[in-house]
């Protein structure tokens, strides 16, 4: 608990991840900071994350075991808007976690499949 890692994204972007709960070989939790001097001079993230219009709060792994023996790893997220126009924000902010969460879940299998 209260463990920090440092993600490292395309660009210099970074987001600190601190374990805020965890159950071995189960479940792992985290809160999510990004770090405001990695933020890119890009309009979406000058807009979005340093203009408070969007926010990680938190992510999360769970291994659920798989009658035939395989394990499904789940990624799960949650994130907070601040905009007059929720309702096509969190379309689009649903739309980028997913397409990151999809991506992320595959350089994840990518390294284990070595």
């Amino acid at each position: 608990m209260g463990a920090k890692r440092v993600g490292h994204f395309e660009g210099g972007l970074q987001f600190v991840e601190t374990v805020n709960s965890w159950e071995r070989n189960k479940y792992i939790g985290f809160d999510i900071v990004v770090v405001p001097s990695s933020i890119r001079e890009t309009i979406f993230d000058e807009h979005i994350l340093r203009g408070n219009h969007f926010k990680f709060l938190n992510a999360s792994y769970t291994l659920k075991p798989l009658p035939s023996g395989q394990t499904e790893l789940i990624l799960s997220s949650s994130y907070e808007l601040n905009s007059k126009i929720n309702s096509y924000a969190s379309y689009c902010g649903d739309q980028l976690l997913t397409d990151f969460q999809e991506r992320l879940l595959e350089v994840i299998k990518a390294r284990c499949d070595r």
